[in-house]
């Protein structure tokens, strides 16, 4: 097995270098103290791999980053997919061979595991990593997610009728504790998906929805669009505030300006957070975190204003009663 020793602060380049070459990384540490005529202990204490990858120079700041996993069975395919720097974890059930390929397209993990038994099975599937098979098998994957969220079912989650796509995710979470013993503490909740292809282009040029809407300025909020248009609201009474909302930014143009200019100088604190909750986090993500949070009084200083000119946020007649000023709104920015 390769094998080098590297200065602390040179080692985030070394695991970029591994990462895009397509390997996984073991990080070993020292686990006692130095004493006089004896050999110090060490171990690894993780291992990191493309779609674990935490450090923000090897992330794209506006894409999550997925670790995904795929379980066939009763020709239905179960897929999940799990961004450790933000805590988003997700599951989907497919009927069709095709769906699947779509969805892995729209998706793009950057690392998938398949069961080790299925390898013929999902040959399709270009760069997928075999994985235990046990570890698919549905029972031991709802288990495996009810330790996990501390629940004794997965109805609450809505996907007990998925069982292909609990294998999955199951799979996804005994990767990360037991093979690349990583905290995840914090995906705290498993949310069912449904496919779409509105925040992709197959084309050079990009054409998609998403692309169209997004003047966003945070990684946060670039995220979080994406989310939204994958995932709209069915509630009308929340459609309508959030339509309302956007109405008060809109008629108060000096006080969007200045809001969008404090958001600026807010950092990537989702994934700062996420990469302190793991313990691998280092003082420029507490600097980044710690700057990012003396911009919140500011924001709250400049929403103010608006409360004090408008009803921000409350519930209020539908924001565009008709189809032109909707369309007037969309050449708008939006946060």
């Amino acid at each position: 097995m390769p094998m080098c020793g590297v200065p602390y602060h040179a080692a985030p380049g070394y695991i970029a270098k591994l990462i895009k070459a397509g390997r996984r990384v073991a990080i070993c540490d020292q686990t006692s103290e130095a004493e006089p005529g004896k050999i110090v202990s060490r171990d690894i204490t993780q291992i990191i791999s493309a779609g674990t990858v935490s450090e923000l120079n090897l992330l794209d700041a506006k894409r999550a980053n997925y670790l995904g996993a795929v379980y066939a069975e009763n020709g239905n395919f179960g897929f999940a997919y799990a961004d450790l720097t933000t805590g988003e974890f997700r599951l989907t059930q497919l009927q069709d061979r095709q769906l699947l390929f779509n969805e892995l397209a729209r998706v793009a993990p950057a690392e998938l595991l398949i069961s080790a038994e299925q390898k013929e099975q999902l040959g399709g599937i270009d760069h997928a990593l075999e994985y235990d098979s046990y570890a698919f098998l549905p029972e031991h994957a709802s288990f495996t997610l009810c330790e996990h969220f501390g629940v004794k079912s997965l109805d609450g989650f809505g996907c007990a009728h998925m069982p292909q796509a609990i294998a999955a995710a199951g799979a996804i979470v005994h990767y990360l504790k037991h093979q690349l013993r990583r905290k995840i503490d914090h995906l705290s909740s498993l949310r069912c998906d449904a496919p779409d292809e509105l925040v992709e282009s197959r084309s050079a040029r990009d054409t998609s929805l998403l692309a169209a809407l997004d003047r966003t300025v945070t990684p946060m909020g670039a995220r979080k669009l994406r989310a939204w248009i994958l995932q709209p609201l069915r509630d009308l009474t929340r459609l309508e505030c959030r339509q309302q909302m956007m109405t008060d930014l809109l008629h108060e143009p000096d006080v969007l300006a200045s809001i969008r200019a404090e958001l600026k100088s807010i950092r990537d604190i989702e994934r700062a957070i996420g990469r302190l909750s793991q313990a691998s986090g280092n003082a420029r993500d507490l600097v980044a975190l710690k700057f990012s949070l003396q911009q919140i009084p500011k924001l709250k200083r400049e929403l103010q204003k608006l409360i004090e000119r408008a009803q921000f946020g409350r519930a209020r007649p539908p924001a565009a009663p008709n189809m032109a000023e909707a369309d007037g709104g969309l050449g708008e920015p939006a946060l």
